[in-house]
């Protein structure tokens, strides 16, 4: 089958790369997967990019732009030319775009106080068409943003789910004897309010004395863990009454929304493979990069 798309759109999240080949509107014609992504320290250039992408144009006519989020390429050179900082607008996203050989990288927004980057989050906020709001986007990082007319005015990063497999990793070592893990809605939501009562809130080494003192099933180990951990960080980042947009699937979309629920936060999702789709697509409009 011969194909002939209008933009390629790439993302790279660790050693995970997507790609996503775009009709003349929009709509995704082909897709392409690699978990085994291998790259330097600053992440893959566009050398590496079009290698992964070689054997899967094959089938493809014609050229077109090749749009890539999360990769932070070695020739971006420092933070000052190359990164927005927030507060930033997100229609002037076109201007920022950095170009190595035929590929064209979306800078991550950087933080100065506190330190932070947005390691192509920021992609996905172009999926959603709010241009205002609390918006919380789980993954291997928990990305939480502030959007106020357009403008992203502040962000946090957090390692929920890096803490998460860490700790998981330690008890499976330390226990023995540790089964197969079974997921139970009330035992996570149980756990989520333990992080919710900030004033009493317990430390994640709870869940590992309440399996040695037999008030949990050991089971029910890495649920439990789950629902403190993410309850502690929709806790730190939301009030009750709070309208949160959550853009998520699967598992993240599961357990941070029933987080949000105990919270009491009103919370609006979106699919967040269709937000990615979505958001690289409008920027390759914001950047002028389709043909009319």
């Amino acid at each position: 089958m011969t194909l002939t798309p209008s933009l390629i759109g790439v993302s790279i999240t660790g050693n995970r790369f997507r790609a996503w080949a775009y009709d003349a509107v929009g709509d995704v014609l082909h897709t392409c997967q690699s978990a085994n992504l291998r790259s330097g320290p600053v992440g893959p250039g566009a050398d590496q990019t079009l290698a992964v992408l070689d054997s899967w144009r094959r089938d493809f006519t014609g050229a077109c732009p090749i749009l890539v989020s999360g990769a932070r390429d070695s020739q971006q050179g420092g933070l000052e030319n190359h990164h927005p900082r927030v507060p930033f607008r997100l229609e002037d996203i076109g201007a920022s775009l950095h170009r190595d050989q035929d590929v064209l990288f979306i800078p991550s927004l950087v933080q100065t106080t506190p330190p932070d980057i947005t390691c192509g989050a920021e992609t996905s906020l172009f999926g959603i068409d709010q241009p205002n709001g609390l918006v919380c986007i789980p993954d291997d990082l928990t990305l939480h943003f502030s959007l106020e007319t357009g403008r992203v005015t502040g962000f946090t990063t957090e390692l929920t789910r890096v803490i998460h497999g860490a700790i998981l990793a330690r008890e499976r070592a330390v226990s023995t004897g540790l089964p197969e893990q079974v997921f139970s809605e009330s035992v996570f939501v149980e756990w989520v309010e333990r992080s919710l009562d900030t004033e009493n809130a317990v430390s994640a080494y709870a869940v590992h004395a309440a399996l040695w003192m037999q008030q949990l099933a050991p089971q029910h180990y890495e649920c439990a863990l789950s629902g403190l951990l993410i309850g502690a960080d929709v806790a730190a980042h939301y009030d009750p009454g709070d309208d949160v947009i959550l853009i998520a699937d699967d598992i993240d979309l599961n357990r941070y929304g029933l987080a949000l629920d105990a919270l009491g936060a009103d919370v609006l999702e979106f699919s967040a493979e269709d937000c990615l789709t979505d958001g690289l697509w409008e920027i390759a409009e914001l950047a002028g990069l389709l043909a009319d």
